[in-house]
């Protein structure tokens, strides 16, 4: 029996797709094909769905081997019984737990679980372009309060990390295809391409009605502005922009033009990276990359927002602080000395320290 992965990556219709799988589940199981969604949850305020594959990819990451041989092995019993030769398992990020402890790790593991082989799916996405919607879903999920070009700069690691997983030898069997929603159909790239059946065609969604909507340039970095100064703004601000009409949250401007010239020279520096991808691509798919020299140079620009947005914020704001108080503030010297030794004691003892005091207090 095999093991289809659809292994990410993110920002490439994921949630869509795993929404796709659950609704299609009948005839996946008809062409031989059990998608399992025992663990599937909706989504949250911030959009998106977790399945199974989520599930399995962080036991997998926290190394809890017998949990996800155990988990793997329920998902190839449940396709035995229902007459189906392999089962389907899906996750954005999945390819990054694999690069990070190894496919070797996997194949062990999908091995024990009774699976003959993986067969994996990556689809990708124009570099400039993918850089710019990720950054918008990390500060919309809150994982990052720096501007683009720090962020970029810093935390993005997508292109060669991705380069180093598909050109490792690896008994995984990965297919490639790039994410062009507007050339193709992502049903069509999957489920005709891919799974071999009949193309998944579904009703075109409004913005408004994504299953994971994303923030505007200048939402993101509005969010990320504040979280540098507001714990946890991002849970009130992302939920009232997604919110908002898509006539008062304009998706191009002076900052998305800001992030896009940005993101292409990130992406000229990384090449290399984006030519072992477009390896693994069709021909026609192939990224061609736009020189630094050929963009019209664009400084750094503060974001701007609708007077929609702007509402948006000053009521969330106020309703934040409301709720978590209006932020933190430091002790006298001694407790300031005693934060800088808790930052650099073992894990054990920050746990018994923040039993004891704690080296902040929020303002009332």
């Amino acid at each position: 029996m095999k093991l289809l992965l659809h292994a990410g990556t993110e920002k490439t219709g994921s949630s869509y797709l795993q929404t796709a799988f659950k609704s299609e589940a009948g005839r996946l199981a008809a062409a031989g094909i059990l998608y399992s969604a025992e663990e599937f949850a909706e989504g949250d305020p911030f959009g998106g769905v977790q399945g199974d594959g989520g599930f399995l990819a962080v036991l997998f990451r926290d190394r809890d081997d017998f949990e996800f041989v155990r988990r793997l092995s329920l998902i190839r019993e449940k396709a035995q019984e229902a007459g189906c030769g392999s089962a389907l398992v899906s996750y954005s990020a999945f390819w990054r737990e694999i690069r990070g402890r190894g496919h070797e790790d996997l194949m062990r593991l999908v091995g024990k679980a009774g699976f003959e082989g993986v067969e994996g799916l990556l689809l990708l996405r124009d570099p400039v372009d993918h850089a710019v919607s990720h950054y918008r879903q990390v500060v919309k999920v809150g994982r990052t309060a720096k501007a683009f070009d720090g962020w970029i700069a810093d935390d993005y690691h997508y292109f060669d990390w991705l380069a180093e997983l598909v050109t490792e030898q690896s008994e995984i069997e990965w297919a490639a295809r790039r994410y062009q929603p507007a050339r193709r159909p992502l049903g069509s790239v999957v489920f005709g391409d891919w799974l071999g059946l009949s193309a998944f065609e579904s009703e075109a969604r409004p913005d408004d009605q994504r299953v994971n909507s994303s923030l505007t340039a200048d939402e993101a970095m509005c969010i990320a502005d504040l979280a540098g100064r507001i714990r946890g703004i991002h849970e009130t601000l992302a939920p009232r922009f997604l919110a908002l009409p898509s006539s008062s949250r304009p998706s191009v401007g002076p900052t998305e033009d800001w992030m896009r010239a940005v993101a292409a020279t990130y992406c000229w520096k990384h090449v290399a990276a984006v030519n072992a991808l477009n390896g693994l691509l069709p021909a026609d798919e192939r990224f061609d990359l736009t020189s630094p020299e050929a963009l019209e140079a664009t400084g750094f620009v503060a974001y701007r927002l609708t007077p929609a947005q702007a509402t948006s914020v000053a009521e969330g704001r106020e309703a934040h602080l409301l709720e978590h108080g209006t932020g933190w503030r430091r002790h006298p010297v001694g407790t300031s000395i005693r934060k800088w030794l808790f930052d650099r004691a073992p894990r054990p003892v920050r746990r018994a320290y923040r039993a004891v005091l704690r080296p902040f207090r929020r303002r009332t």
